[in-house]
């Protein structure tokens, strides 16, 4: 059974309106009220594809009576915990861009807290919990890391769709699953979203920081998952006419578990997520099961499977033979890192060539600018723990080589020669100063 979990669920007021003026009277084109929330959310689209899944969370007053009544048109089980205060209403207003205004909800009290964590008990072996949204007033910020931390040990796989400090405290409690979106990634590790190797960069930081897999929504770019033995997907979202974003990685989300409850692996419950949300991107509204599948069907695509790097020193300028070569020789070895020596012959090829990675191929031409003068040598597929402990390990045997780098998702497809020239400017610069 797949449980969800909204904190702090909504009436959503959506407006359309082909343009708005600040200071003015606007008058929109359409407006309608539906239910809100993430975890509301995803158990809609879960339940649109026939998964079961029962809605837990916080609810109360008229407002929260008419989400219940919402729910129940679409068939959605839910067992809301009744709440003294009023749930509250955000509006979403469609014009030019997209604007959301969200109210922080109704102060709850530790009793009917405490009625929603006890509902959580239930929770065996196979079952899935998914977390979804921000947390109302009167509710701690370390709410969802101290239940994922009561259910270590029971076999039940958890899900985090939250953003700014709420995330970071679940992360403590090593989720099974996160899923940001690229902006809330970039908030949370201090990373530039525009970067080419964000999806992936930020995938790894956020399982370092505790979350077993991550999900990594990218918006127009499609989406990325890093999964717990390391695996990293990537897919680009399938092409349509945008009509609202709105809901969109909560059907990325939904759709992942509902893969998941289907039976398919990662990838598999992957490509289910990435046409679920694309599928409720192009309606503008949370997509049904005919969409969701509809839009699987034509995405004709592939994952973006990055093979592991194997850890790899290149050399470069090491005189053969020579006291130099053995040691580092050697020293690699007992390292278990492999290492090459890179010709002169060869500095036209990319770092990706030399360090071993699938996909890339000699250079047409051979190099012809001018051949560096000083050694280098360039880390291949280490992390940053492995480079200081042999750097430290070359200092104590007093092994010297003058110009180093680390092979980035950047740099990889450089022309070998290209970054030693790099490497000597800089050194140049350093010590001109």
């Amino acid at each position: 059974m797949i449980y969800t979990v909204t904190l702090n669920p909504s009436l959503d007021y959506i407006l359309d309106s082909p343009a708005v003026q600040l200071g003015q009277v606007n008058r929109v084109a359409a407006a309608r009220m539906t239910f809100g929330g993430k975890g509301i959310s995803q158990s809609v689209v879960l339940t649109g594809l026939g998964v079961p899944n029962l809605a837990l969370g916080l609810a109360g007053g008229y407002t929260g009576g008419h989400l219940r009544t919402l729910l129940k048109e679409r068939g959605v089980r839910e067992s809301l915990i009744e709440t003294k205060g009023d749930t509250r209403i955000n509006v979403k207003l469609r014009a030019e861009q997209e604007t959301e205004i969200n109210t922080p909800g109704p102060i709850v009290s530790p009793k009917e807290l405490q009625s929603l964590l006890d509902q959580m008990e239930r929770l065996r072996q196979g079952d899935v919990l998914s977390f979804g949204g921000s947390v109302p007033p009167g509710v701690p910020l370390s709410v969802i890391r101290d239940i994922l931390n009561r259910l270590q040990g029971r076999g039940v796989f958890t899900a985090v769709d939250a953003d700014g400090a709420l995330l970071r405290h679940s992360l403590e409690g090593n989720p099974s699953v996160v899923k940001p979106n690229r902006d809330e990634a970039a908030q949370l590790l201090g990373l530039e979203p525009d970067r080419p190797d964000f999806a992936k960069e930020a995938a790894i930081r956020i399982q370092k920081l505790g979350a077993r897999s991550v999900l990594l929504s990218l918006g127009g770019d499609g989406a990325a998952l890093l999964t717990e033995s390391g695996e990293f997907y990537q897919l680009a979202a399938p092409r349509g006419i945008i009509r609202g974003t709105t809901g969109a990685g909560d059907s990325l989300l939904a759709g992942f578990l509902a893969g998941r409850s289907w039976g398919r692996d990662w990838f598999g419950a992957f490509h289910l997520g990435v046409a679920a949300g694309s599928a409720t991107a192009f309606a503008g509204q949370l997509a049904g099961k005919q969409e969701i599948l509809q839009t699987e069907a034509r995405m004709k695509m592939k994952a973006r499977v990055r093979p592991p790097i194997v850890p790899k020193i290149l050399f470069y300028a090491i005189e053969p033979g020579s006291e130099q070569e053995q040691a580092l020789a050697q020293l690699c070895r007992r390292q278990g890192i492999l290492w090459e020596e890179v010709p002169d012959s060869r500095l036209g090829d990319p770092l990706g060539l030399l360090a071993g990675l699938a996909g890339f191929s000699a250079a047409v031409e051979p190099w012809e600018k001018e051949t560096p003068s000083r050694q280098a040598m360039v880390f291949c597929g280490m992390e940053e723990k492995g480079v200081r402990n042999l750097l430290g390990k070359m200092n104590a045997a007093q092994l010297q080589v003058e110009l180093k780098a680390v092979m980035t998702a950047h740099n990889q497809r450089w022309p070998f020669g290209a970054l030693l020239e790099e490497l000597e400017k800089e050194h140049l610069a350093l010590h001109q100063k």
